[in-house]
């Protein structure tokens, strides 16, 4: 850090005055991620178990509500089928609370089976080793 001398200019080195670079309008910017309402939860039963569909986005702000439901869902069924087709973003904090539901399914003797559709999704299980941990499948008809 320079010191600085009475009448608050530097002592040793000379500071330009920074130019403002103009803002072009026509720039493309980056997509702004908006907050997005609450993911749409459907839960359908069928012989097997019971299905819960999720459409749109599940991040920190709705993962409270998604293990709400899968809690609901594990008590009423044995069998838990995560269709994800129609999820658009899912994050971290989602993904942490599909993988503690799976485990106590496991450790109960129940099993959910996760399938996923979106690029964004299908990358999120894949970096974070879940391809290997999770029953995940392509395609599933109840």
């Amino acid at each position: 850090m320079v010191p600085r001398t009475p009448g608050n200019h530097y002592s040793r080195h000379t500071v330009a005055a920074a130019t403002p670079t103009p803002l072009r309008v026509d720039a493309p910017r980056a997509p702004i991620r908006t907050a997005q309402s609450e993911p749409v939860i459907t839960a359908v039963q069928f012989p097997e178990g019971l299905a819960l569909r999720i459409t749109g986005e599940v991040d920190i702000a709705s993962a409270a509500r998604l293990e709400r439901e899968l809690t609901r869902a594990a008590e009423l069924s044995r069998l838990i089928l995560l269709d994800l087709r129609e999820t658009t973003f899912m994050d971290g904090a989602a993904l942490g609370v599909i993988v503690r539901t799976d485990q106590r399914m496991r450790e109960s003797g129940a099993r959910m089976i996760l399938v996923p559709g979106s690029l964004a999704v299908r990358r999120l299980l894949s970096v974070s080793g879940m391809y290997g941990r999770l029953e995940i499948v392509d395609d599933y008809a109840p």
